[in-house]
């Protein structure tokens, strides 16, 4: 289920992260739909006007743009300082109102009985604390390999059990010195386990390719991001192989992308496909 109309919630709490990523905390309604690990809201932030004050010209200025998730119970969105919508966000402080709709999309899918390895980088780090938690038991814990540039932009560090937290930077100054694939050869890794990957998106398809040296395709998921309109699957803003990102996705397993355009093209607002940096 998802809430399909926008309300309006108050941002609880700003806390940063790194020099460029910051969390929200929101305040949202006790009967809004649960979200599950991998799924996203769409976050709107006209100006803090009431919609019925919105006028078509309003709508044409402002922003609405998918967030993952990076927590529940309370809601909280993680997001990177990239463009003209995310730094309004960012000027934004507690108290202050923005607009969501959702849950929406396709959640990782929660394999119980296989071992989870959880591979981050950057930002896509965040929602793989959400999947961590909702993984975790008294009696086992998953394996994270987070991969950052430095030290400085590692996030998430303290929500991850120790023990099972392993960690590289681009630049040595935390951890293993090198790419997050590079800690494959450090920790043990089980035959057929269940992989979850976020990140950019060619160091996801060097992961995902790393992984199948231990597991199938179909075991291999991947959190995808894509420039996206509507959230509902309509306008089809979001292609990508074939799938609309919003509903099929965004999380998809490695035997549905592998070879196709993940990893090498996306498309522009206007459609246009373009190479993935």
């Amino acid at each position: 289920m998802s809430r399909e109309y926008h309300e309006r919630v108050r941002i609880d709490h700003v806390r940063p992260e790194t020099n460029n990523i910051v969390t929200f905390t929101l305040a949202v309604a006790a009967d809004m739909p649960d979200a599950r690990p991998g799924q996203f809201l769409m976050v709107w932030a006209p100006d803090l006007k009431e919609p019925y004050e919105i006028s078509i010209e309003d709508k044409r200025r402002s922003f609405e743009k998918p967030f993952s998730l990076s927590a529940n119970k309370p809601v909280e969105i993680t997001f990177q300082r990239v463009g003209e919508f995310t730094e309004r966000l960012f000027d934004m402080k507690a108290g202050d109102d923005v607009f969501i709709r959702g849950p929406y999309g396709r959640p990782f899918p929660i394999i119980v009985d296989n071992p989870a390895y959880l591979v981050g980088g950057g930002c896509g780090v965040a929602p793989l604390r959400f999947l961590y938690k909702e993984l975790s038991s008294p009696a086992s814990k998953p394996t994270v390999l987070v991969g950052a540039k430095t030290f400085k932009g590692l996030l998430c560090k303290d929500d991850f059990d120790n023990e099972h937290f392993h960690v590289s930077t681009e630049d040595g100054s935390y951890g293993t010195q090198g790419l997050v694939t590079a800690l494959f050869d450090e920790v043990e890794i089980k035959p057929g386990g269940a992989f979850y990957i976020c990140g950019p998106e060619k160091m996801m398809v060097a992961a995902a390719e790393r992984a199948l040296q231990y597991t199938g395709a179909e075991n291999i998921s991947l959190c995808t991001e894509r420039y996206m309109k509507c959230g509902r699957g309509l306008c089809g803003a979001c292609e990508l192989d074939g799938y609309r990102t919003c509903v099929d996705g965004p999380v998809f397993s490695y035997d549905q992308l592998r070879g196709g355009d993940f990893g090498r093209c996306k498309r522009e607002k206007s459609g246009k496909r373009i190479e993935v940096i």
